[in-house]
């Protein structure tokens, strides 16, 4: 299967930030030319040793050689050794933290300059392989469950051990998990204490299961009638399972790219999201209470979003001019480490990986509350604040910000002023957030201005 440069995540690196905003991690990452098209990822914390870990397909970061994986450490990037090698595609598509080991997972044949096979362990000095490793086309995710590390994949064989695309790893040996899967299994997740697979799979030995299915232990078992396509990820979010990829029907029911599961039945999120291409949504993650979505699309809902949006359960909100190209992989530590095919996110230069933070609030994008609301929008820069109930305004402020998260005005309305004008037109034109916070901070109105 080909990619595009794939990103990662092993979260190891905090970052504190006031305001929305995007930031570069130095010059970046820059990739081989070769495209590709489904992407994974994983994270794991060591707050210990300080460092973001990102693996992928791709040759340099910064100006030196990196061989698909790098780590960060707030200010500079450096490698892993020799970094990974060997094969058509070599790329590392997993990372995980296990038993005081940082693990990594891809189509790779030696790490280090040491022969392996797919997966490899590195303590933070030295590379080791794990046993005769993973053997065919490799690694996709990973995911610790219940102590062991659950590997998926496109393998047929873990070690010495047939196992069809799925298998766990206790430190010393591999297992296989049940009958596996027909086909490849590409996202894992974990939902009220269960373990759930996604992938290209139709079937567990025998049994019908359409691109997603539980295991209860003992064996794997559908979701109802499943999705119509491929599930490239799982995550649990707001008491559901959510899940992404290619489909565009859950149980028999529209959903496009992104549905969510509740132990018993499938939901669509609204319209779902367009503009896809081959692959679909390829990334989640949960920041700030909500789930951030990213892939290649124009639309959302119904609203205009540049391939990274937040979901929080009833509505979807754009992230500002969000990227230039589409997003691989979301991580959150401390922020929101977004990755992809990408050269300018938020606006700002960032070569295929940023880091974007915000506190709660400041990047909804729709009204919390109809009664307050600025007009004409767009406009040349003049909008009317309007607000139904006075008298709940008294010392309340209203803010403003750019894309970049950076507050341009900040005032403070009064009751007996009733409907108040606003004025940037001394901004430049292009995309603004405002705010309305009563006298304690509470947000009692948001939403998204166009200066044109």
């Amino acid at each position: 299967m080909k990619r595009t440069i794939l990103f990662v995540f092993c979260i190891l690196y905090s970052i504190v930030s006031s305001s929305q905003t995007w930031n570069a991690l130095g010059i970046g990452i820059w990739p081989s030319n070769t495209i590709g098209t489904i992407w994974t990822a994983s994270i794991a914390e060591d707050t210990a040793n300080n460092l973001l870990y990102v693996g992928g397909h791709f040759d340099t970061v910064s100006n030196f050689n990196s061989n698909c994986i790098a780590k960060w450490d707030g200010s500079k990037w450096d490698s892993l050794g020799a970094g990974l090698g060997g094969g058509a595609y070599t790329a590392a598509y997993a990372i995980c933290n296990y038993k005081g080991k940082i693990y990594v997972g891809g189509n790779f044949q030696s790490a280090g300059g040491m022969a392996v096979n797919n997966i490899a362990t590195w303590d933070g000095t030295k590379w080791d392989s794990l046993g005769a490793g993973i053997n065919d086309a490799g690694v996709e995710s990973m995911v610790i469950y219940n102590g062991l590390l659950y590997v998926c994949g496109a393998f047929s064989k873990a070690g010495t051990v047939s196992a069809n695309h799925i298998a766990t790893w206790d430190g010393t040996k591999w297992d296989s998990v049940g009958a596996g899967f027909n086909a490849e299994a590409l996202g894992m997740g974990i939902y009220n204490n269960n373990l759930y697979v996604g992938g290209y799979f139709t079937r567990s030995g025998n049994n019908p299961v359409n691109y997603i299915a539980k295991w209860n232990g003992s064996t794997w078992i559908p979701l109802n009638n499943g999705v119509n396509n491929t599930v490239a990820k799982l995550i649990s979010y707001n008491g559901s399972l959510y899940a992404c990829g290619q489909f565009d029907s859950a149980d028999g029911q529209p959903a496009h790219y992104i549905a969510s599961w509740n132990g018993s039945s499938w939901n669509s999120l609204g319209k779902g999201l367009r503009e896809g291409y081959f692959g679909g949504v390829q990334a989640m993650a949960i920041y700030n209470g909500k789930l951030y979505v990213g892939g290649q699309f124009d639309t959302a809902g119904t609203i205009l979003a540049h391939n990274i949006v937040t979901w929080d359960g009833s509505n979807w909100k754009s992230i500002g001019i969000g990227t230039q190209n589409h997003v691989i992989v979301l991580t959150n530590y401390n922020g929101l480490y977004v990755g992809g095919d990408f050269d300018t996110a938020g606006g700002i230069i960032a070569h295929k990986i940023a880091f974007f933070t915000t506190p709660a609030g400041i990047n909804e994008l729709s009204s919390a509350y109809g009664e307050i609301n600025l007009f004409p929008n767009p406009s040349t820069g003049i909008f009317t604040l309007h607000f139904e109930e006075a008298q709940n305004m008294e010392a309340s402020n209203i803010e403003i910000y750019n894309v970049l998260g950076e507050r341009i005005l900040i005032e403070t309305l009064r009751s007996s002023q009733g409907d108040k004008l606003i004025d940037i037109s001394n901004q430049p034109n292009g995309v603004y957030f405002y705010r309305v916070l009563s006298e304690n901070g509470n947000c009692l109105g948001e939403g998204k201005l166009i200066k044109e």
